[in-house]
């Protein structure tokens, strides 16, 4: 949308997305299952892929410093505990993913969803979710929900989120099937994935780090399941919203700046002004 501006109009525009993504560390949203903290909802990975959306192929290290400098300023905001230098690295490594996907990886491209794997990962998760219950259900004892029993209050969370990822998938296909091309929601799949291997991946580094960092007395497994499956809720939300954003934005701007119009009327004449002749 930006691609063609000069460079310190796209140095204004990635400090604006780096205040914005630094203000949702403040508006982090607890949303609780039975009782418990089941996940923790924070959209500054949405100003992070609009970085991608409103510059060009050359953003790699613009959104890289986006996602960094984002982490810094949003952790000054609302510290929790020591800084950790690791998952600065992390969230820049997250927006290096997203450009690699969407250009590397030719998402940016794509036109339509691929409706089979769609469907395919929707059934899996949901699949998943009835082994979970099951299990817990019917084989209280097996050596897999042992694992889980050591998740203690994220218990009900993890149990519930396969069905809840399930259905946000099914309404982003569905939506697809509906709009295609013919709207702003055709181009949400193309987003999902990107988004979905970036904060993946970050949530396992990040598990990880801290469990060595903070010598925490639990496995790999078991300390990054619940984080990773957040991860992967938080994917979908985050595609909503930068679809949502987007189309704003190119509703507004489109191609063009504020700037463009008059210029362009300019050019052919419109707000010159009028000609005086010289007496005789």
């Amino acid at each position: 949308m930006f691609s063609k501006k000069k460079p310190v109009f796209k140095l204004v525009v990635c400090a604006m997305l780096v205040a914005l993504a630094s203000l949702c560390k403040l508006l982090s949203i607890d949303i609780m299952f039975a009782g418990f903290l089941g996940l923790r909802m924070t959209l500054g990975g949405v100003f992070v892929f609009l970085t991608l959306l409103l510059l060009d192929r050359k953003s790699a290290l613009a959104i890289i410093a986006v996602a960094a400098l984002g982490d810094v300023f949003g952790y000054l905001l609302k510290p929790e505990g020591a800084y950790i230098p690791w998952l600065t690295l992390t969230a820049a490594l997250g927006g290096f993913l997203q450009w690699l996907c969407w250009y590397g990886l030719g998402l940016s491209r794509l036109r339509r969803m691929n409706s089979r794997w769609t469907w395919g990962i929707v059934g899996l998760l949901a699949a998943v979710g009835l082994w979970n219950t099951g299990t817990r259900m019917l084989f209280p004892s097996s050596a897999w929900f042992g694992i889980l029993g050591q998740l203690n209050t994220r218990l009900p969370f993890v149990l519930w989120a396969p069905f809840i990822l399930a259905f946000a998938i099914a309404v982003l296909a569905i939506l697809d099937a509906i709009f295609g091309e013919k709207a702003q929601w055709g181009m949400a799949f193309r987003v999902w994935p990107a988004v979905t291997i970036s904060l993946a991946t970050v949530s396992l580094l990040n598990s990880w780090i801290l469990l060595n960092v903070a010598k925490i007395p639990l496995t790999l497994v078991v300390f990054s399941l619940p984080r990773l499956i957040e991860a992967l809720i938080l994917s979908v939300v985050v595609t909503y919203f930068v679809t949502a954003l987007y189309a704003v934005l190119k509703l507004a701007f489109g191609d063009k700046t504020p700037g463009e119009p008059r210029l362009k009327a300019e050019q052919h004449g419109e707000n010159e002004a009028p000609s005086i002749e010289p007496l005789p």
